[in-house]
């Protein structure tokens, strides 16, 4: 490895502004604290409940701004991700009963991870791939955008579906079944 001291590489080693091959992914997370019921659950979830959830976005780009420009070498500014997640946390998630903020009478994690998606797509100045949901430091919901190539491993494209083939969303983000 390189000392401290050694010098730096030139910049033609360094990826910029693109990713061959690749694409860089930015992550911006915000916490809320919400309640909820999942009448369908058959354990304790069933019973009115809150958490301290952490929402994860992740928005990707082939590319970066070009140098000596607004945002040079940035996929986007997280301040330009923040303002219309924040709005949409405080309006519909933080310190809200859940079934009646997103009026769902079951939103299991992984209903809010696809209304969330839903809801910020086309808000953000990158392309949202996945968005994440952590009700506990243990259990997490995530959601992959459908345009994405890797999206197939969980989605077939007219919704998710569970191990046996039943499905658990359908194309239009309602849910057809329990998945928490």
């Amino acid at each position: 490895p390189p000392s401290p001291t050694s010098p730096l590489p030139p910049m033609s080693f360094l990826p910029l502004p693109r990713a061959p091959g690749g694409h860089f992914l930015l992550q911006k997370s915000f916490t809320f604290e919400a309640m909820h019921v999942l009448p369908f659950h058959l354990g304790k979830c069933s019973r009115p409940h809150g958490h301290s959830y952490r929402l994860t976005l992740t928005v990707a780009a082939p590319a970066l701004h070009a140098r000596r420009r607004a945002n040079a070498n940035m996929v986007c500014d997280f301040a330009e991700i923040s303002k219309p997640v924040r709005a949409m946390v405080e309006r519909y998630l933080d310190h809200r009963d859940l079934n009646e903020s997103l009026r769902e009478e079951s939103p299991t994690a992984e209903f809010i991870a696809a209304w969330v998606y839903a809801y910020v797509r086309g808000k953000v100045p990158a392309r949202v791939v996945m968005v994440e949901v952590e009700e506990t430091a243990t259990s997490r919901a995530v959601y992959v955008s459908p345009e994405e190539p890797w999206g197939g491993v969980v989605g077939n494209g007219h919704g998710l579906v569970n191990g046996d083939g039943n499905g658990v969303m359908n194309g239009n983000g309602a849910a057809a079944g329990e998945g928490n």
